[in-house]
C-alpha cells in the first residue's frame, strides 16, 4: 500500500504545471522537558539546517509558542517536493540520531508527528497586500 501512496503523490505532482502544485509537509510538535527548552530549540534548528540542500527540500520552520497563548509546545514544519523525498530524509542516519535526541529532550506524551499533502491555491497570496494587518 505504501507504493500506492507514493504513486498518488508522484502523480499529483505531475499536475504542477497545470496550476495544481503539491507539496508534502511534515509537522512535529512537542513540549520540552523542564529546563530543556533552549537545547531542544537548538536541536530543531540544527535539524532544519541539515535539510537545506537535500534532494526535494523546499522549506522548513521552527515553531515557537504564540506569546499570547498558554501552549508551550515547540516544533518544526518541513516542506518537501514529495512524500518519497520526506521519507528518504527520515531514514537518513543523521536525521535518526537527531530524532533520538529530540525524544530525550521532549515530554513523551506530548510529541506529535503529522504529515499533510499541501496544495497551492492560485488565489492565495498573489492578490494580498503586503501591509501589516495590525
Amino acid at each position: 500500500m505504501v507504493s500506492n501512496t507514493f504513486s498518488s503523490v508522484r502523480d499529483s505532482r505531475s499536475d504542477a504545471g497545470k496550476g495544481n502544485p503539491m507539496a508534502y509537509i511534515r509537522m512535529s510538535l512537542m513540549t520540552p522537558r523542564s529546563g530543556q527548552e533552549e537545547e531542544l530549540e537548538n536541536l530543531l534548528d540544527r535539524l532544519i539546517e541539515y535539510f537545506h540542500g537535500k534532494s526535494g527540500f523546499i522549506a522548513a520552520y521552527r515553531l515557537s509558542p504564540d506569546p499570547h497563548s498558554r501552549d508551550d509546545r515547540i516544533g518544526r514544519i518541513s516542506i518537501w517536493e514529495s512524500e518519497a523525498h520526506a521519507n528518504l530524509m527520515s531514514s537518513d542516519q543523521h536525521d535518526l540520531a537527531v530524532q533520538a535526541e529530540i525524544q530525550r529532550l521532549a515530554v513523551d506524551a506530548t510529541h506529535q508527528e503529522s504529515s499533510f499533502v499541501g496544495t497551492h491555491s492560485d488565489h492565495g497570496g498573489s492578490d494580498r497586500a503586503s501591509s501589516d494587518p495590525a
